[in-house]
């Protein structure tokens, strides 16, 4: 019984250890994806790639009209220009809006004026 007791204690520490490995493996496979899982992404990549492969195809094909450096530098300055109107814009209402304040809250002149918040 002793020498028993005594092979199960060197055992041990060797015991141990694979129930570490293997439990850290178990873990692993079962955060794993399963087949169904794996099948789904499959499936989303290839249309994914499919609808890249279109857009591919009609810039390749020329169907698609590229913009010039000097069109896109246009865009640009007219997208600042704007930018900035609407940024004068926003101060103008903002300062017309404080004075009509006196007295009542934001949310009850807009409400009384029909207004509604800017969503940029």
């Amino acid at each position: 019984m002793d020498v028993q007791i005594d092979t199960l204690r060197e055992n041990m520490p060797s015991l141990k250890s694979n129930l570490k490995t293997l439990t850290t493996k178990l873990t692993i496979l079962k955060s794993a994806p399963t087949t169904i899982e794996l099948a789904g992404l499959i499936q989303t990549l290839q249309q994914q790639n499919k609808a890249k492969e279109e857009k591919l195809r009609a810039f390749k094909e020329g169907t698609v009209k590229t913009l010039t450096r000097e069109e896109l530098e246009k865009a640009e300055k007219e997208f600042k220009y704007w930018s900035a109107r609407r940024r004068g814009r926003m101060e103008g209402f903002k300062t017309v809006e404080e004075m009509f304040l006196a007295g009542m809250t934001k949310e009850e002149l807009w409400e009384k004026a029909g207004l509604e918040e800017d969503c940029y």
